[in-house]
């Protein structure tokens, strides 16, 4: 919904330790009824890890544009899916005034980029394997509206759902039988001042995260794992001085605005 790098590995093709085949029917030129629709499946296994991956899937997409209300992009995808090999990602979280201190301050910047040691000293979480046996679903729209000069709207939603079926593993670790929904929402606006090479850019983002567990409502009667909002007030400016170089200061959040986290589930953390 907000894309971030989230690994801490080459953006190559395909991954080292991995061997499988992938088979799909596709069908573009909709016309009015979308872009295209695909469904496919694919196999995938671990040379040395152990791991194995499978799945079976439909996907469709559509696609809107016009002159007075701007973009409107709808993607969707179901998929019956086997998948038991790791892939650890990062989970973005919101430190607010945290600061997450460095296990090797001695070090410098360069020294940290030259041998990529943020990966290194703080790998990402291990992935849970949340599908190891499931039937997920995700719709994914996006709207952007760039009709004014200078103004920029832009609204992101995606929905996934996640139903486990209930298993045991060959490795004795057992899956409860669950649907875990997870919802986002980020609204983005700004605009932009032009004053000779002067610019100044007022900013607004909003985001939105649900995430629900069927299981854990039967259990507990409260099936919220995680419900926040963030609101981020932003002010950029920036001053060119020649043809290559430019001067930028920017903001967030001012006393009469604040950055501002809302969480429905820990009022500790709002």
């Amino acid at each position: 919904v907000d894309y971030r790098e989230n690994d801490r590995l080459p953006d190559y093709p395909y991954r080292r330790d991995r061997k499988g085949w992938h088979a799909f029917l596709m069908r573009d030129g909709l016309r009015g009824f979308g872009k295209w629709v695909t469904m496919g499946m694919y196999g995938l296994e671990e040379t040395a890890g152990g791991g194995e991956a499978s799945a079976l899937y439909a996907r469709y997409e559509y696609g809107y544009r016009s002159p007075f209300f701007g973009k409107i992009a709808l993607n969707a995808d179901v998929k019956w899916v086997e998948d038991s090999i790791r892939d650890d990602v990062y989970i973005w979280q919101d430190y607010t005034d945290e600061k997450i201190l460095s296990p090797f301050p001695q070090y410098t910047g360069k020294n940290i980029e030259r041998w990529d040691l943020n990966s290194q000293w703080l790998p990402p979480p291990p992935d849970p394997l949340d599908m190891r046996n499931s039937f997920v679903s995700t719709v994914f729209v996006e709207s952007r509206y760039t009709q004014i000069l200078g103004l920029n709207v832009i609204n992101n939603l995606q929905w996934l759902r996640n139903a486990r079926s209930e298993d045991e593993f060959d490795d004795g670790s057992m899956q409860e039988d669950d649907v875990v929904s997870l919802f986002t929402m980020v609204n983005k606006t700004d605009y932009t001042i032009r004053i000779g090479d002067f610019s100044l850019r007022p900013m607004f983002k909003h985001l939105l995260l649900r995430r629900h567990s069927d299981l854990l409502d039967r259990e507990t009667g409260k099936g919220s794992m995680e419900s926040f909002s963030i609101w981020s007030p932003i002010l950029r400016t920036q001053m060119t001085l020649t043809a290559k170089s430019d001067l930028q200061v920017a903001l967030q959040g001012f006393p009469f605005w604040k950055y501002r986290r809302s969480d429905r589930v820990n009022d500790l953390e709002s």
